[in-house]
């Protein structure tokens, strides 16, 4: 979306992250426009089939890092306004159980039902 904000096309009115964006350093965060608990922010993350044994994990986990550490692969994530965090297993894990609660209470509280 940067493209057709920066281009006038379309008008950003808030980014959902809790600090502004590099990119968009003009777009004020939801907890500026007066919401101070929205933080919302979309994620990416590698998974592998349940029951794959630890030492694939940590041998994927590990190449996945590198990958990540790379200044090349830090600047083309950059250039698209995303961050890059990497980490463990277990932290990808929590991150995922952590995710699922939360949207699971919005739906909850919004009343949705599915049909």
């Amino acid at each position: 979306m940067t493209p057709l904000i920066k281009d006038g096309r379309l008008r950003a009115l808030a980014q959902t992250s809790t600090e502004r964006s590099a990119l968009l350093s003009d777009v004020p965060t939801m907890i500026e426009n007066g919401y101070p608990v929205f933080h919302v922010t979309s994620w990416l993350v590698i998974a592998a089939p349940s029951g794959t044994p630890a030492k694939i994990l940590d041998k994927l986990n590990a190449v996945i890092n590198e990958t990540l550490a790379d200044p090349a692969v830090i600047k083309a994530y950059a250039n698209q306004g995303m961050t890059i965090a990497g980490g463990s297993t277990e932290k990808a894990q929590a991150k995922l159980r952590r995710e699922v609660e939360t949207w699971a209470l919005a739906v909850k509280l919004s009343g949705a039902k599915a049909q």
